[in-house]
């Protein structure tokens, strides 16, 4: 019967590995954790941008004015849809329009835009009034630079 202090070293190198293991899941847990907080902090930045936009309207003869400009919020691949943004402040879908101007911001249509990776962006709204067409006020979300309004 062996005696000594090496008996017990699977033991211990499996209570090591399992330590590790659970230091490892520690780690990963509050990464995931503060990413989270962070992608809602930029939502919530995406929200407040339009926000300002909407009470801050301009008209089409003096587009520098009312320009608000939110940097650095992070997006997660996906599709993006003027919807949230319709339900939050009770405007018609129609009258919230996307613009791009950075290749991994594809816009689909006018009401959706599809993130290829997850990245950070320059997002400015601009809310116009429009005197021809059914919304009184039409607001622009542009990625990457100000936005044109057509």
């Amino acid at each position: 019967m062996p005696t000594g202090k090496g008996y017990f070293w699977p033991f211990r190198l499996l209570v090591a590995a399992i330590f590790g293991l659970a230091v490892l899941l520690i780690i990963i847990s509050t990464i995931n954790y503060f990413n989270t907080i962070h992608l809602r902090e930029s939502e919530e930045r995406l929200m407040e941008g339009l926000r300002s936009a909407i009470n801050a309207p301009t008209t089409p003869d003096k587009l520098e004015n009312g320009l608000v400009l939110k940097k650095d919020l992070s997006f997660v691949r996906g599709v993006y849809s003027v919807k949230p943004f319709s339900n939050r402040f009770n405007m018609p879908v129609d009258c919230i329009k996307f613009q791009s101007y950075r290749t991994n911001f594809e816009v689909i249509d006018e009401k959706r835009m599809n993130v290829k990776y997850d990245a950070k962006a320059d997002v400015y709204f601009q809310c116009v009034y429009q005197s021809s067409d059914s919304c009184g006020i039409v607001c622009y979300i542009s990625i990457g630079k100000r936005p044109s309004p057509s």
